[in-house]
């Protein structure tokens, strides 16, 4: 067999194909595979009297999409809001979540807020 010039035996080329593909799959086999650990995530309320701000934002096809919950200390959603805000790097995109959020708060007069 040629091989980038140089000649090899078959019977090599056999052999070292046995033992990659063995080592492959005693690799593999030794690998210990996780178990999907389902996530669990609760909302805690803010103390009473304040308010709490999650937001999030996220990156599609090219487009940046942020929103952000306000909620009080019964839990009650007091204002969602989501936008498309266009092409954007994620730390941009989580900037602006958080910000658009804060000012929706500043605006309504909610100054004890929590963010997350």
């Amino acid at each position: 067999m040629l091989f980038q010039g140089f000649k090899q035996h078959p019977a090599c080329c056999i052999h070292a194909t046995a033992t990659m593909g063995l080592d492959y799959w005693q690799l593999n086999s030794s690998v210990q595979k996780e178990k999907d650990i389902p996530m669990v995530m609760k909302w805690h309320p803010p103390p009473t009297s304040w308010i709490k701000i999650n937001f999030d934002g996220s990156l599609m096809n090219s487009q940046a999409f942020i929103g952000y919950v306000i909620r009080n200390c019964d839990g009650h959603v007091l204002l969602a809001n989501s936008n498309n805000i266009g092409e954007n790097s994620i730390n941009a995109v989580e900037s602006v979540a958080l910000r658009d959020g804060l000012a929706t708060a500043i605006e309504r007069g909610w100054d004890h807020s929590m963010k997350y």
